[in-house]
Protein backbone atom coordinates (compact mmCIF):
# COMPACT_ATOMS: atom_id res chain seq x y z
CA UNK A 1 0.00 0.00 0.00
CA UNK A 2 1.26 3.33 -1.19
CA UNK A 3 1.43 5.86 2.11
CA UNK A 4 0.95 9.51 1.82
CA UNK A 5 3.70 11.88 3.39
CA UNK A 6 3.20 12.24 6.91
CA UNK A 7 4.35 15.59 8.31
CA UNK A 8 3.43 16.64 12.06
CA UNK A 9 2.66 19.99 13.02
CA UNK A 10 2.65 21.53 16.37
CA UNK A 11 1.78 24.98 16.82
CA UNK A 12 0.56 27.00 20.27
CA UNK A 13 -2.69 29.05 20.39
CA UNK A 14 -5.90 29.31 18.09
CA UNK A 15 -5.78 29.42 14.56
CA UNK A 16 -6.34 33.00 12.94
CA UNK A 17 -9.83 33.60 12.42
CA UNK A 18 -9.64 36.13 9.06
CA UNK A 19 -10.03 33.62 6.12
CA UNK A 20 -11.10 35.52 2.94
CA UNK A 21 -14.05 36.73 3.66
CA UNK A 22 -14.16 38.42 0.26
CA UNK A 23 -14.30 34.83 -1.82
CA UNK A 24 -18.21 33.78 -1.79
CA UNK A 25 -18.94 30.30 -0.19
CA UNK A 26 -20.65 27.49 -2.29
CA UNK A 27 -22.47 24.66 -1.23
CA UNK A 28 -21.84 21.30 -1.74
CA UNK A 29 -24.26 17.90 -0.88
CA UNK A 30 -22.28 15.02 0.66
CA UNK A 31 -23.94 12.17 1.90
CA UNK A 32 -27.26 13.61 2.46
CA UNK A 33 -25.79 17.32 4.35
CA UNK A 34 -25.24 20.37 2.63
CA UNK A 35 -21.24 21.35 3.31
CA UNK A 36 -20.29 25.38 2.95
CA UNK A 37 -16.66 25.67 1.33
CA UNK A 38 -14.61 27.94 -0.45
CA UNK A 39 -12.55 26.63 -3.33
CA UNK A 40 -9.51 29.32 -4.49
CA UNK A 41 -6.50 29.29 -6.33
CA UNK A 42 -4.75 26.64 -8.83
CA UNK A 43 -3.08 24.06 -9.08
CA UNK A 44 -2.44 20.67 -6.79
CA UNK A 45 -5.01 20.70 -4.25
CA UNK A 46 -4.93 21.22 -0.20
CA UNK A 47 -8.06 21.10 1.74
CA UNK A 48 -7.87 22.09 5.46
CA UNK A 49 -10.27 20.43 7.90
CA UNK A 50 -10.75 22.69 11.24
CA UNK A 51 -10.77 21.59 14.64
CA UNK A 52 -14.35 21.02 17.03
CA UNK A 53 -15.16 24.59 18.21
CA UNK A 54 -14.26 26.28 14.58
CA UNK A 55 -15.25 26.34 11.10
CA UNK A 56 -13.66 27.38 7.92
CA UNK A 57 -13.13 30.52 8.93
CA UNK A 58 -10.35 29.73 11.45
CA UNK A 59 -7.30 29.52 8.68
CA UNK A 60 -5.43 32.49 7.48
CA UNK A 61 -6.64 34.35 3.98
CA UNK A 62 -6.44 31.30 1.45
CA UNK A 63 -5.05 33.77 -0.83
CA UNK A 64 -1.68 33.49 0.73
CA UNK A 65 -1.28 30.05 -0.86
CA UNK A 66 -4.19 30.45 -3.64
CA UNK A 67 -0.88 31.96 -5.81
CA UNK A 68 0.01 28.20 -6.43
CA UNK A 69 -2.49 26.02 -4.95
CA UNK A 70 -6.05 24.95 -5.32
CA UNK A 71 -7.01 25.99 -1.54
CA UNK A 72 -10.12 24.35 -0.28
CA UNK A 73 -11.67 25.25 3.12
CA UNK A 74 -14.94 23.62 4.37
CA UNK A 75 -17.37 23.95 7.55
CA UNK A 76 -17.93 20.22 8.64
CA UNK A 77 -21.75 18.78 8.95
CA UNK A 78 -23.23 20.37 12.05
CA UNK A 79 -20.29 23.54 11.86
CA UNK A 80 -21.53 27.17 11.15
CA UNK A 81 -22.80 27.86 8.81
CA UNK A 82 -24.21 24.93 7.97
CA UNK A 83 -27.78 24.04 9.21
CA UNK A 84 -27.79 20.49 9.26
CA UNK A 85 -29.87 18.59 12.04
CA UNK A 86 -28.03 16.73 14.32
CA UNK A 87 -28.21 12.84 13.22
CA UNK A 88 -28.12 9.67 15.26
CA UNK A 89 -24.80 7.56 15.00
CA UNK A 90 -22.29 10.82 14.24
CA UNK A 91 -18.99 9.90 14.75
CA UNK A 92 -15.64 11.08 13.59
CA UNK A 93 -15.99 8.29 10.75
CA UNK A 94 -18.79 10.29 9.72
CA UNK A 95 -16.95 13.35 8.40
CA UNK A 96 -13.96 11.55 7.41
CA UNK A 97 -16.77 10.17 4.47
CA UNK A 98 -18.03 13.69 4.41
CA UNK A 99 -14.23 14.57 3.43
CA UNK A 100 -14.02 12.03 1.29
CA UNK A 101 -17.53 12.99 -0.55
CA UNK A 102 -16.17 16.28 -0.60
CA UNK A 103 -13.01 15.35 -2.66
CA UNK A 104 -15.14 13.25 -4.78
CA UNK A 105 -17.73 15.72 -5.50
CA UNK A 106 -15.08 18.64 -6.46
CA UNK A 107 -12.99 16.44 -8.58
CA UNK A 108 -9.71 17.32 -6.61
CA UNK A 109 -8.04 13.79 -7.05
CA UNK A 110 -5.17 13.39 -4.38
CA UNK A 111 -5.25 16.18 -2.33
CA UNK A 112 -2.18 17.51 0.23
CA UNK A 113 -4.75 17.63 3.82
CA UNK A 114 -3.85 20.09 6.61
CA UNK A 115 -5.64 19.22 9.36
CA UNK A 116 -6.24 20.93 12.94
CA UNK A 117 -7.22 19.32 16.17
CA UNK A 118 -9.97 17.40 15.85
CA UNK A 119 -9.39 17.33 11.52
CA UNK A 120 -6.13 16.19 12.15
CA UNK A 121 -7.78 12.86 13.36
CA UNK A 122 -10.50 13.21 10.26
CA UNK A 123 -7.61 13.65 8.17
CA UNK A 124 -6.09 10.29 9.25
CA UNK A 125 -8.41 8.15 9.20
CA UNK A 126 -8.84 9.52 5.85
CA UNK A 127 -5.14 8.27 4.59
CA UNK A 128 -6.06 5.02 6.79
CA UNK A 129 -9.20 4.54 4.84
CA UNK A 130 -8.69 6.36 1.61
CA UNK A 131 -5.04 6.19 1.20
CA UNK A 132 -5.80 6.97 -3.29
CA UNK A 133 -7.29 10.64 -2.02
CA UNK A 134 -4.35 11.97 0.04
CA UNK A 135 -0.96 13.35 -1.42
CA UNK A 136 0.35 14.10 1.81
CA UNK A 137 -0.66 15.28 5.45
CA UNK A 138 0.21 18.37 8.04
CA UNK A 139 -1.51 17.43 11.42
CA UNK A 140 -1.66 20.20 13.74
CA UNK A 141 -1.97 19.33 17.45
CA UNK A 142 -4.30 15.89 16.17
CA UNK A 143 -6.06 14.53 19.54
CA UNK A 144 -5.03 10.38 19.14
CA UNK A 145 -5.65 9.62 22.32
CA UNK A 146 -5.07 5.98 21.40
CA UNK A 147 -1.30 6.86 20.53
CA UNK A 148 -0.90 7.19 24.56
CA UNK A 149 -2.28 3.58 25.21
CA UNK A 150 1.33 2.71 24.31
CA UNK A 151 2.85 4.99 26.41
CA UNK A 152 3.84 4.28 30.08
CA UNK A 153 1.02 6.14 32.42
CA UNK A 154 -1.01 6.56 28.98
CA UNK A 155 -3.78 5.80 30.31
CA UNK A 156 -3.99 7.85 33.52
CA UNK A 157 -3.39 10.77 31.24
CA UNK A 158 -6.20 9.91 29.30
CA UNK A 159 -8.66 9.33 32.22
CA UNK A 160 -7.51 12.25 33.73
CA UNK A 161 -8.60 14.33 30.74
CA UNK A 162 -11.93 12.68 30.20
CA UNK A 163 -12.47 13.50 34.50
CA UNK A 164 -11.67 17.23 34.01
CA UNK A 165 -12.24 18.14 30.59
CA UNK A 166 -14.87 15.81 28.40
CA UNK A 167 -17.18 14.70 31.25
CA UNK A 168 -17.59 18.24 33.11
CA UNK A 169 -18.19 20.13 29.62
CA UNK A 170 -20.24 17.46 28.52
CA UNK A 171 -22.49 17.83 31.43
CA UNK A 172 -22.68 21.72 31.10
CA UNK A 173 -23.83 20.92 27.75
CA UNK A 174 -26.96 18.87 28.81
CA UNK A 175 -27.71 21.44 31.52
CA UNK A 176 -28.61 23.56 29.33
CA UNK A 177 -25.10 25.79 29.78
CA UNK A 178 -22.71 25.91 26.83
CA UNK A 179 -21.36 29.26 27.60
CA UNK A 180 -19.65 26.65 30.70
CA UNK A 181 -19.11 24.10 28.08
CA UNK A 182 -17.14 25.66 26.03
CA UNK A 183 -14.88 27.95 28.78
CA UNK A 184 -14.58 24.59 30.38
CA UNK A 185 -13.40 22.70 27.09
CA UNK A 186 -11.27 25.31 26.13
CA UNK A 187 -9.43 26.17 29.49
CA UNK A 188 -8.70 22.31 29.52
CA UNK A 189 -7.30 22.11 26.24
CA UNK A 190 -5.57 25.49 25.71
CA UNK A 191 -4.68 26.25 29.27
CA UNK A 192 -6.38 27.81 32.43
CA UNK A 193 -7.92 31.11 31.57
CA UNK A 194 -7.50 30.86 27.82
CA UNK A 195 -11.22 31.60 27.43
CA UNK A 196 -11.03 34.74 29.44
CA UNK A 197 -8.23 35.79 27.40
CA UNK A 198 -10.30 35.37 24.10
CA UNK A 199 -11.04 38.62 21.96
CA UNK A 200 -14.50 39.06 21.87
CA UNK A 201 -14.32 37.78 17.92
CA UNK A 202 -12.42 34.58 18.97
CA UNK A 203 -15.66 33.60 21.68
CA UNK A 204 -18.03 34.65 19.20
CA UNK A 205 -16.93 32.15 16.64
CA UNK A 206 -16.35 29.04 19.16
CA UNK A 207 -19.73 29.98 20.71
CA UNK A 208 -21.28 29.35 17.03
CA UNK A 209 -20.05 25.82 16.64
CA UNK A 210 -21.51 24.84 20.33
CA UNK A 211 -24.03 22.68 18.89
CA UNK A 212 -21.23 21.06 16.71
CA UNK A 213 -18.91 20.78 19.85
CA UNK A 214 -21.97 19.06 21.96
CA UNK A 215 -22.22 16.79 18.54
CA UNK A 216 -19.16 15.57 18.99
CA UNK A 217 -18.66 14.87 22.36
CA UNK A 218 -22.22 12.97 22.03
CA UNK A 219 -21.19 11.14 19.03
CA UNK A 220 -20.87 7.41 18.93
CA UNK A 221 -17.44 5.39 18.30
CA UNK A 222 -16.49 5.28 15.14
CA UNK A 223 -18.28 3.04 12.48
CA UNK A 224 -16.17 0.62 11.31
CA UNK A 225 -13.60 0.26 14.24
CA UNK A 226 -13.07 -3.29 13.84
CA UNK A 227 -12.67 -2.92 10.16
CA UNK A 228 -10.10 0.26 10.98
CA UNK A 229 -7.72 -1.78 13.39
CA UNK A 230 -8.10 -5.55 10.86
CA UNK A 231 -6.74 -2.48 8.83
CA UNK A 232 -3.65 -0.94 10.65
CA UNK A 233 -2.87 -4.40 11.32
CA UNK A 234 -2.89 -6.04 7.93
CA UNK A 235 -0.35 -2.84 7.41
CA UNK A 236 2.07 -3.70 10.27
CA UNK A 237 2.71 -7.18 8.65
CA UNK A 238 3.27 -5.74 5.80
CA UNK A 239 5.73 -3.15 7.09
CA UNK A 240 7.19 -6.25 9.08
CA UNK A 241 7.89 -8.64 5.99
CA UNK A 242 9.11 -5.28 3.94
CA UNK A 243 11.69 -4.90 7.18
CA UNK A 244 12.91 -9.01 6.72
CA UNK A 245 12.86 -8.30 3.05
CA UNK A 246 15.37 -5.26 3.80
CA UNK A 247 17.34 -7.37 6.20
CA UNK A 248 17.83 -10.39 4.05
CA UNK A 249 19.10 -8.21 1.53
CA UNK A 250 21.73 -6.27 3.13
CA UNK A 251 22.99 -10.29 4.35
CA UNK A 252 23.47 -11.03 1.34
CA UNK A 253 25.07 -8.33 -0.45
CA UNK A 254 27.46 -8.01 2.53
Amino acid sequence: MKWPLLVGVVVAGLPVCTVSAQVQMQVVECNGVALHYRDVGRGEPIVFVHGGVFDLESWSPQSVLAENYRTVVYSQRYSWPNKNGVQPNYSRAVDTDDLAALIAQLHLGPVHIVGASSGGATAVMLAITHPEMVRSLVLVEPPLAGVLRDVAGGDILIKRFDATVTQPTLAAFEQGDPETALKTFTNGVWGKRKWEDLSPMEKSSIRRNADAMWARLKSSPPAGAEKLKAQLAQQQVQLEQLKAALDEFKTTWR
